[in-house]
């Protein structure tokens, strides 16, 4: 059985960041695409960073930022990849945003220069729950048919010609970790490592990290778990004010080797995901983003 907690909800993406928002006033130019931003990346070659960075230019924003090799780089659609070597790493006094990357060392000289200059500094984190402030947003966290779940629920919205951005890790998908845009709606796959079953003290802390996560959601939020997992039980069960609670199950169906024939109202179905738990999991995430039972199964089938 699968460990599956699904947060869904429209206020907070990183914990240790749900109180600041509350009092950090944020610009909302990059949101509602009026204003054009200057923005410094530092650790610009991180994953979701370059990304980040490819997203807001093409969004017209102006782009730089800085990685451990202590260069800089601006984009220039000249040139492939778009960005070329300055010569030197220290942000520009124009910048609107020196956003930090996770890999970043306290002693990185275009950090220390941002500090001692004045420059308004946000971790990579806030600058995405700020920037998604307006958006509903999506949080799946649990064990690793994470990524399962994440991946279909984009596929379902893509067939379905339903927009979406997206913060996410997953090679298969074949897609860019970040996609911004102006969509109404943000899916982030957590970071957060699921715990191994063999170690009770991992199983603790990690249900620990699982219930900050759940505790954080707002009001006219949901909270969606999988009832048969002893972690998601516990953790999506808890009474919360104002959050809604949904629960799923393994579906009826028929496990094969490599596909699983899945017992539906609008018939059977033969689907390549050998998890039935999945297939439940995304359904209710689909659902709650207005995607109607007839359209998820009719979506799924196509899909195979």
């Amino acid at each position: 059985v699968c460990e599956c907690i699904l947060a869904y909800h429209r206020a907070c993406y990183k914990l240790d960041e749900a109180r600041s928002l509350l009092n950090n006033p944020f610009t909302n130019t990059i949101v509602n695409g009026m204003d054009q931003i200057n923005v410094h990346l530092i650790g610009i070659r991180e994953n979701f960073l370059a990304d980040l960075s490819d997203a807001l230019y093409h969004q017209g924003h102006i782009v730089a930022g800085n990685d451990d090799d202590l260069m800089s780089y601006y984009f220039d659609t000249k040139l492939d990849p778009p960005f070329r070597s300055l010569p030197t790493c220290a942000p520009s006094q124009e910048v609107n945003y020196v956003v930090v990357g996770r890999k970043t060392k306290l002693d990185d000289p275009a950090l220390q220069y941002a500090q001692e200059t004045g420059l308004h500094i946000e971790s990579y984190p806030k600058f995405i729950a700020h920037y998604a402030q307006d958006k509903q947003r999506i949080v799946i966290a649990g064990g690793e048919e994470r990524y399962a779940i994440a991946k279909l629920v984009l596929k379902i919205l893509k067939h379905l010609d339903r927009p979406c951005d997206h913060i996410v890790d997953i090679p298969s998908l074949r897609v860019k970790t970040v996609m911004l845009s102006d969509a109404p709606v943000l899916l982030i796959v957590s970071d957060m490592e699921p715990a191994s079953p063999a170690d009770p003290q991992e199983v603790t802390a990690h249900t620990a990290q699982m219930q900050t996560l759940a505790d954080a959601s707002p009001k006219a939020g949901t909270i969606i778990y999988c009832a048969e997992d002893p972690t998601g039980q516990a953790v999506g069960a808890k009474d919360r004010v104002d959050v809604k609670q949904i629960s799923y199950t393994t579906p009826p169906h028929i496990k094969r080797t490599d596909h699983v024939r899945l017992e539906t109202p609008y018939g059977e179905i033969c689907v390549m995901f050998t998890n039935a738990l999945t297939i439940a999991a995304a359904q209710r995430v689909l659902h709650e983003l207005a995607v109607t039972e007839e359209e998820f199964y009719k979506a799924l089938a196509v899909l195979q």
